[in-house]
C-alpha cells in the first residue's frame, strides 16, 4: 500500500511545505514503466471534495459526477 501512502501526502501542509512536491517526485518514479501502478491511479475516483474558500470567493464550486471532478459557476455569485 505504498502508492496509497504517497498519494495521501499530496496535500498542502503548513508544517512541512515541501511534502506535496516530494510526493509528486516519488509518484513520478513509482509510475514510470509500471503499468500496474498506472492502472491503479487511472482507476481512482473522486468521492468528495474539500470546500475551498478561495473558490467560493471567485464564484466557483466543485462538482463530482461519476468520479469526475469539475468546476462550475456558483449561481449565487
Amino acid at each position: 500500500h505504498g502508492l496509497e501512502l504517497i498519494l495521501s501526502s499530496c496535500i498542502i501542509d503548513e508544517n512541512n511545505p515541501f511534502v506535496k512536491e516530494r510526493a509528486i517526485v516519488c509518484l513520478k518514479f513509482l509510475l514510470a514503466n509500471n503499468l500496474g501502478n498506472q492502472k491503479f491511479v487511472r482507476d481512482l475516483e473522486a468521492k468528495s471534495s474539500v470546500d475551498d474558500e478561495v473558490l467560493k470567493d471567485v464564484g466557483l464550486e466543485v462538482e463530482i459526477e461519476n468520479g469526475k471532478v469539475s468546476l462550475k459557476k456558483n449561481p449565487t455569485k
